[in-house]
């Protein structure tokens, strides 16, 4: 904490906390945020994979369009169990401060 960090403001960076802030966003419905922020990324990644030419057939498109589903699946279920046990531990802890 007592070094100096830096943090470059580019495009990519930017977009990315864009698209990211737009989770939980109250004004715009919940199924709507999570497909905007599904194609969003889905073009950020594989926009990256095509301009640095790692996808050079339909095969190759193939597997890295399955891997990217199965990665972003294993995150969000990971974030829903996660917020389900968060949820769970702050209601025990709000019944022990109710009980008192």
């Amino acid at each position: 904490m007592t070094q100096a960090q830096t943090f470059t403001d580019t495009r990519f960076n930017i977009i990315t906390g864009v698209i990211s802030q737009m989770i939980g966003n109250e004004k715009i419905s919940a199924g709507l945020t999570y497909l905007i922020h599904f194609g969003l990324i889905s073009v950020i990644f594989l926009g990256t994979f095509y301009v640095n030419g790692w996808i050079n057939s339909w095969h190759g498109l193939l597997i890295v369009v399955i891997n990217f589903l199965v990665i972003y699946l294993l995150v969000w279920l990971g974030i829903i169990v996660w917020n389900k046990a968060s949820a769970k531990e702050t209601n025990k802890q709000l019944n022990k401060f109710n009980q008192k």
